[in-house]
């Protein structure tokens, strides 16, 4: 996970690798990756330690670190929460290097991103993920009309960001072929995310 080794470098650069890690002017930037807001310095802390090792050897799909308890994320909650906050850090900095107006910042979020009790978006255009529940975590995709059951437990979060991916460069959602939340391009003229699945 790209994105994990970067934050913690940022982290570290901009908390002077205190224990703290949420705190200082540096790291105010990585506040929306830092969510929720009352467990800050937890998830912080998480992100440092997932992204140490290799192949994610800390995560726990439903649980987290040492301290972690029922009221913190789950290693998938942040994880998914890490993906559609990096989405929608890239949209203004695509839409602007594209010319266009385009999808704006938390865009990706508010239209492919939602969790259980609110209702999840349905429509023929449809293209969102969609947490059923959080103990323990669980992620559907939901592609139209229908709901996609990826698979449950450990690897639940990733394979449903996998599908999601594919579902995206085929042209699910309406967006055409990797395009999301208003244009936002999926593939190489845009976050270049679709290598994952040989895109």
């Amino acid at each position: 996970m790209t994105i994990l080794a970067r934050l913690e470098r940022e982290l570290e650069a901009g908390a002077g690798g205190g224990a703290g890690g949420a705190g200082g002017a540096g790291v105010a930037r990585l506040e929306p990756y830092l969510q929720p807001r009352a467990h800050q310095a937890y998830v912080a802390q998480r992100i440092r330690e997932l992204a140490r090792g290799g192949c994610l050897s800390a995560y726990k799909w439903d649980g987290g670190g040492d301290d972690w308890n029922d009221s913190k994320p789950t290693d998938a909650e942040i994880i998914m929460h890490l993906f559609a906050t990096y989405v929608d850090s890239q949209a203004p900095r695509v839409a602007a290097a594209a010319g266009a107006g385009g999808a704006g910042a938390g865009a990706f979020s508010a239209r492919h991103v939602s969790a259980a009790p609110a209702r999840p978006p349905r429509s023929p255009r449809t293209l969102a993920l969609h947490r059923a529940s959080s103990r323990p975590p669980h992620y559907l995709l939901l592609l139209g009309e229908d709901t996609i059951e990826v698979c449950s437990g450990r690897n639940n979060v990733f394979h449903t960001l996998l599908v999601f991916l594919a579902a995206a460069a085929r042209g699910a959602g309406g967006g055409g072929g990797g395009a999301v939340a208003g244009g936002l391009q999926l593939g190489r003229a845009g976050l270049n995310l679709l290598w994952v699945i040989g895109q």
